[in-house]
């Protein structure tokens, strides 16, 4: 059965919205690289990285220390910065 967007619940947006901001930040890091630095197996990441799971703080934490950047700016759903992008990213493949 096919669920409409309603149906989507707050944790189901969460875990979305952690994949796509991880995904942002990770680039072209291999996953292994990340997993292993922070302790977890490789399809623990992967499955943080694909919206299945989403992590406790403490990794949320590790991986905020391994990105230099604040656990909000993984967990928290934030508007494209234009000025931000890397010259290879474009708004449509972000």
């Amino acid at each position: 059965m096919i669920r409409s967007p309603e149906d989507i619940t707050e944790a189901e947006k969460l875990k979305k919205i952690f994949a796509k901001n991880l995904n942002k930040y990770l680039g072209d890091t291999p996953q292994i690289e990340v997993a292993n630095a922070i302790g977890v197996i490789p399809a623990t990441f992967s499955s943080w990285c694909v919206g299945k799971n989403m992590p406790r703080m403490d990794k949320v934490q590790a991986l905020a220390d391994y990105f230099g950047v604040k656990k909000s700016d993984l967990i928290e759903e934030k508007p494209v910065s234009y000025t931000h992008l890397r010259a290879h990213e474009t708004a449509a493949n972000l």
